[in-house]
């Protein structure tokens, strides 16, 4: 892949991968994978036809490393989105709190970012799929929020709250005695989300998606049903 760019802007993109590595680890992403990425932002940006030094120079300009851990993301990569939770939750709550009224509203977007961010949007790809590093990610991520936010009033009032999941679903799918207890479990996990782990449970979210969208919800709901009930 690296023949098809000027030499320039070849190790540019090879210096970019190398420091989005060290800034974020191994993630799952490849080299010509996150390259490949490279190469398709600047096409729909600036046209297949632009010369070598405007593709230079626009290249220098993206936030190389967020689009490594979004692009990492959908793959999709446990150990990517572990990642992505690690550095935007408080993020995310801060911004809910922002365009919220109420502290239990602020809460119910706060624990369906993750969720939102990983479900289709109406091109059907994941929706981080559609940062291309122009912005911070930072700043995409908090516009998605507040896009959620929109969407989970609209959602109320037509047919009740946003819900990522069927959490009675998931908690039977797992042989659990109620969705409490699935929740439970899942924020039993919050805190030591395992990059090195086996590919994504089969469900909708990967797993460190999952354990982000229930396990604020799991204090709230789990203090209804004692472990043992």
């Amino acid at each position: 892949m690296m023949s098809s760019f000027s030499g320039s802007l070849a190790s540019a993109m090879g210096n970019a991968y190398s420091t989005s590595l060290e800034l974020h680890g191994e993630i799952g992403l490849s080299r010509e994978r996150l390259l490949t990425r490279f190469q398709s932002v600047i096409n729909t940006h600036i046209g297949r036809e632009a010369s070598g030094d405007d593709s230079l120079k626009f290249f220098s300009k993206l936030h190389t490393a967020d689009l490594y851990l979004a692009t990492a993301c959908v793959l999709p990569s446990n150990a990517a989105w572990c990642r992505l939770a690690t550095l935007y939750s408080n993020h995310v709550k801060r911004i809910s709190r922002q365009v919220s009224n109420t502290v239990g509203g602020a809460d119910e977007i706060a624990g369906n970012a993750m969720g939102y961010l990983y479900m289709p949007d109406g091109s059907g790809r994941t929706r981080i799929a559609s940062y291309s590093g122009c912005g911070s990610l930072t700043s995409w991520v908090g516009a998605v929020v507040r896009n959620l936010a929109r969407d989970q009033n609209l959602e109320k009032h037509r047919a009740g709250p946003l819900l990522v999941t069927n959490d009675a679903h998931l908690a039977k799918k797992f042989g659990m005695v109620n969705e409490a207890e699935f929740f439970r479990k899942s924020a039993e996990g919050a805190d030591r989300c395992d990059p090195s782990a086996a590919a994504p449970i089969d469900v909708l979210l990967p797993r460190c998606v999952l354990i982000a969208c229930l396990a604020d919800r799991a204090i709230a709901v789990g203090s209804q049903y004692p472990p043992g009930r």
